[in-house]
């Protein structure tokens, strides 16, 4: 098993290394800095630590310039093997790099060979409900967990599974697919980081 890049007592400690460097580039991105770092450490549900960090990642996704969403996949303690947050725009455009991409290309390059353990108790979570594209992807990884912080009423895919072809409904049952189990307060959050660029560069893609 790769080492991890951040231990689960971390989280808040990095998270907030990551926050103070910000610039705020875009309006929105001060306010939100503040809000996050008000919840630093301050869990209270299961899965807190880790919709935080990836809403820490989704804030550094925009103020470079791209959608505003993050991912982090765990281990079975919970420690953070790989981070990351949207490319889609800078430093050029990709479509395909995602959040739930861009973990997924680290990881994968890492394992460099078949499937090693599809039991590992691996763990993704995603500031925003991933995408058509991205739920396919993960479906055929080795990823046991599949989790969303807000809700993506125009593209989210995660909800609507059983809409998908026979195939792929099949694969899902290996996967635990949920809603994070976290504060309503980050939850909120996560949307609204998105929210912040979104119309502009949806209107890009338009």
């Amino acid at each position: 098993m790769i080492k991890p890049v951040l231990l689960k007592a971390d989280i808040h400690t990095k998270g907030s290394e990551i926050l103070e460097a910000l610039p705020n580039s875009f309006p929105g991105i001060a306010e939100k800095k503040i809000q996050l770092l008000k919840r630093a450490g301050k869990w209270e549900l299961p899965d807190d630590p880790y919709v935080w960090l990836s809403c820490v990642e989704a804030l550094q996704g925009v103020s470079e310039g791209n959608f505003g969403v993050g991912a982090i996949l765990i281990d079975e303690k919970g420690d953070v093997l790989i981070h990351g947050h949207n490319h889609s725009f800078r430093p050029a455009y990709r479509s395909d790099l995602h959040a739930e991409m861009v973990v997924l290309n680290r990881w994968e390059s890492y394992l460099k060979g078949p499937l090693k353990n599809k039991n590992n108790g691996l763990r993704l979570f995603s500031s925003l409900e991933p995408c058509p594209m991205c739920l396919t992807r993960l479906l055929y990884s080795e990823i046991k967990g599949i989790h969303y912080a807000a809700e993506d009423d125009l593209g989210g895919m995660q909800r609507y599974v059983e809409r998908m072809p026979p195939f792929f409904r099949q694969v899902a049952e290996r996967h635990n697919l949920s809603r994070a189990i976290a504060s309503p307060e980050l939850l909120r959050i996560a949307g609204e980081i998105m929210d912040i660029n979104k119309e502009n560069l949806d209107g890009q893609i338009r």
